[in-house]
């Protein structure tokens, strides 16, 4: 058998290589055709579901938004960011495959992966959420009308102000149910954490570094991705504050991407960017309990995966309704033409004007200034009703925006307010033969300035006024209009960083027009440039007065300890830490009576104020997250008593400095 056996092996591996062949051209024959089949399907499904997103929103880009690595590939390669790329390669001694490649590396760190496939359903979640959180969203709709005029004619730029996370969510939200693009959202990159960091990309969101100081090449990554976008006339959204508000008012504007944008405009070859300044208003916040932690002194904690399982507590109650309003667009184009020089201070500005401008006066922000603002700590409801009348009588005649429930029946809308307020313990209520009392709680003040602050941009220059009119009472009832124009300049310096003053009218004819109001309201008479305070304005003009009382109070606090650190060097964090405790410190010694006076923020803006004042210098030390900043306090005692003098003069409940 052995002799046989090679034979056998002869005759049969012929046929058995025949078969095996045969079989593999078959089988690579039906994966060819698998493949075709599946491609082609994907192709039908792939149409069919852009025509049914085309069907959901008109006003989609003539081409959906390439992936991400397609994206920093196009930017890559164009002609012009080839050009700042060899300009990187001469300066840095690199080669050009390297500084390419650190391109790419932070193209792709920057660039969103927007994809509007998974949108359907994502918008199903959002709309899930949103009905478990809040009572309702009022949108005014002529504002969604003039986008839909403008959309896919111009690039968009959605400025809205930042109060919570939900701002990311709850504007693609509102658009995408207009049947509008989805917006690439400018997000920090301390929200690119994974898992939400893959979903937020998915979802339109683009993220850039807090900071890129000395770093040139990451800037003129993110100017060409910018212009990436602006090009495709794409809607794109930022946060002109740059980061959330902890207090419930509008921070000022980082002027980084109003830069870049304006650049892009007049560099880039584009007919116009039009920016769409928005505000988001909510009743309340779902960050509340951090933020009031961070304004008493505790660290920001950095947004991480553990975070996911704590949203079930947020879903135990709901957070009232959310007021979301348009302002007018404003032209790049336009707005450059009416100007000598670009000027990106001027534009912030109006970008932040037409955010402050927009935003809604809510019940509750009113209510929380009548219960903040009355010298006494237990109020009548009648008292509080009428606070509300005249800050109404005041909105009207500015024409503010205010919420549909205080255009009409606005006395049961303040019932409800309060029982709310109550019923979340932020107020307490009691009842006797006189009437309701109501007593705000101290360690729930700062939640209801939160409230206070989201429509004190309104009273600013009344309150600022009225407290230059009270002082003339030692004078006669008299005061001269130069004499208030001074007294309000100096308002405006000292609170240089906390509110967001116009620049569209010059100062006198800003004073005049709150002038007129309060002669109209028979509070004052205007003989020539005399002003003369009359008795019944007395009461309300004192009412408006106490809405500034609480940060005139914490400069006066921050101001008493600058004279125990003359001559001193200390570091910011540091410095910040001692003022805050100092502040607490006289509130208990009854040197201020405001609570909400004790805030980090306040204590970091009358720093900021008494830089641009003179007592206080700073210095920055290192570049990068290395950097840090040093305060040295050296000043006059002229000076410095002249200003203390001045903010003292402000507050009528301390007459004279307590030591």
């Amino acid at each position: 058998m052995s002799g046989h056996a090679p034979k056998a092996y002869v005759i049969i591996t012929p046929i058995m290589n025949f078969q095996v062949h045969h079989w593999s051209e078959r089988v690579s024959h039906a994966y060819e055709e698998m493949k075709t089949w599946l491609a082609s399907l994907v192709t039908h499904y792939h149409a069919a579901w852009v025509r049914y997103l085309r069907s959901k929103a008109p006003y989609l880009p003539h081409s959906l938004p390439q992936r991400r690595s397609k994206v920093v590939e196009s930017i890559l390669s164009d002609i012009h960011f080839q050009e700042t790329l060899e300009t990187f390669v001469s300066s840095s001694g690199l080669s050009i495959l390297e500084v390419e490649k650190k391109a790419r590396s932070y193209l792709m760190e920057i660039s969103s992966d927007l994809s509007y496939f998974s949108f359907p359903l994502w918008n199903k979640i959002l709309a899930w959420v949103f009905k478990q959180f809040y009572e309702d969203i009022e949108v005014n709709k002529g504002g969604l009308e003039s986008i839909k005029q403008l959309a896919g004619k111009k690039p968009i730029v959605f400025v809205p102000n930042h109060r919570s996370h939900m701002d990311y969510l709850l504007v693609s939200y509102l658009l995408y149910n207009e049947r509008l693009p989805m917006p690439y959202i400018c997000a920090g990159i301390n929200l690119s954490f994974w898992p939400m960091g893959t979903i937020f990309r998915k979802s339109g969101a683009f993220f850039i570094r807090r900071s890129f100081e000395g770093n040139n090449l990451y800037k003129k990554s993110l100017e060409a991705y910018l212009h990436y976008l602006l090009k495709k006339q794409s809607f794109i959204e930022f946060f002109i504050e740059g980061s959330r508000s902890r207090t419930g008012k509008l921070i000022p504007a980082k002027k980084g991407i109003v830069s870049l944008l304006l650049q892009n405009y007049l560099e880039g070859g584009l007919e116009d960017v039009i920016l769409m300044p928005m505000s988001i208003v909510y009743q309340s916040v779902i960050e509340e309990k951090s933020y009031l932690d961070e304004q008493q002194g505790a660290a920001k904690s950095q947004e991480k995966f553990s975070d996911l399982f704590k949203l079930r507590k947020l879903f135990q109650r709901k957070y009232g309704k959310v007021y979301v309003r348009f302002d007018e667009p404003l032209s790049i184009k336009d707005f450059i033409a009416s100007r000598p020089t670009a000027d990106v201070d001027v534009l912030a500005n109006a970008i932040t004007y037409g955010i402050n401008r927009s935003t809604v006066v809510t019940p509750t922000s009113l209510v929380s200034q009548a219960l903040l603002t009355h010298p006494r700590k237990i109020l009548l409801k009648k008292e509080i009703e009428e606070h509300v009348r005249e800050s109404l009588e005041y909105l009207r005649y500015k024409g503010s925006p205010l919420s549909n429930c205080l255009q009409n029946q606005w006395n049961k809308t303040i019932d409800e307010t309060l029982s709310n307020l109550t019923h979340s313990r932020q107020l307490l209520h009691y009842r006797d033969e006189e009437g309701t009392f109501y007593v705000v709680p101290q360690k729930q003040t700062t939640a209801l300035d939160y409230n206070k602050n989201t429509s004190i941009h309104f009273f600013v220059s009344l309150s600022a006024l009225a407290s230059i009119l009270l002082q003339s009472r030692s004078h006669n009832n008299s005061i001269d209009f130069p004499t208030v124009e001074e007294h309000y300049q100096f308002i405006k310096d000292i609170f240089c960083r906390e509110f967001i003053f116009s620049l569209r009218h010059s100062l006198r004819d800003h004073l005049t027009n709150i002038l007129e109001y309060l002669k109209q309201r028979h509070w004052i008479t205007i003989d020539g440039d005399r002003i003369l305070l009359k008795e019944e304005g007395l009461n309300p003009l004192q009412s408006f007065q106490r809405i500034l009382q609480s940060y005139y109070e914490a400069y006066y606090a921050v101001w008493r300890v600058l004279r125990h650190l003359q001559g001193k060097t200390t570091e910011r964090v540091e410095t910040e830490r001692y003022l805050l405790n100092r502040v607490h410190l006289q509130f208990l010694r009854d040197v201020i009576q405001h609570p909400e006076s004790i805030n980090k923020n306040l204590v970091q803006n009358a720093l900021a104020a008494f830089i641009h004042l003179g007592l206080v210098q700073s210095e920055h030390r290192g570049i990068g997250r290395q950097k840090k900043t040093y305060y040295h306090f050296s000043f006059d005692t002229p000076s410095y008593d002249s200003i203390g003098h001045r903010l003292l003069s402000l507050i009528p409940a301390l007459s004279s400095p307590k030591n």
